[in-house]
């Protein structure tokens, strides 16, 4: 690790806090429906505002720039233009948690099972390499088992 550039550094820190994740029309318009912006407020105690009232079986409040990047992905996947294509946005992991909390694993839009389908995609982006490593480990025990330590 001592060897790599400045640059180099910051594509691996950026890999471990930015995640690209691909959303259908309704993903974004289930993740769109779901969110409320988030208003800051100035001072300590406080706490921000949201434009609206969060129900409390489901919402969460998150900044403009997730509401932005949701926004987006509505335009891409509605614009007839696209031919019903996937869009593919870059989040941060606060990002991901915020879709975690509202994303209900039961919520199907049509035959689309929208909140699985978004449940699956931001544990992919979150644990996935923790979770290949826990399979590796375990095989690893698995093959070390009986086999003597002692020289």
């Amino acid at each position: 690790m001592d060897d790599l550039t400045d640059e180099e550094l910051l594509d691996i820190m950026e890999a471990e806090f930015y995640h690209k994740i691909s959303l259908t029309r309704n993903e974004a318009l289930y993740l769109d429906d779901s969110c409320s912006i988030m208003i800051e407020v100035d001072s300590d105690v406080r706490p921000p505002l949201t434009m609206r009232g969060i129900a409390p079986s489901a919402g969460i409040a998150v900044p403009y720039e997730f509401i932005e990047k949701i926004g987006h992905a509505v335009l891409f996947t509605t614009d007839p233009k696209n031919e019903g294509k996937d869009a593919v946005i870059t989040l941060s992991t606060s990002d991901l948690l915020a879709m975690r909390e509202v994303s209900q694993s039961y919520v199907k839009i049509g035959e689309e099972p929208v909140g699985y389908n978004l449940k699956r995609k931001i544990a992919k982006c979150l644990h996935e390499t923790t979770y290949k490593q826990s399979l590796t480990d375990k095989v690893a025990d698995k093959l070390l088992q009986g086999i003597s330590t002692e020289l």
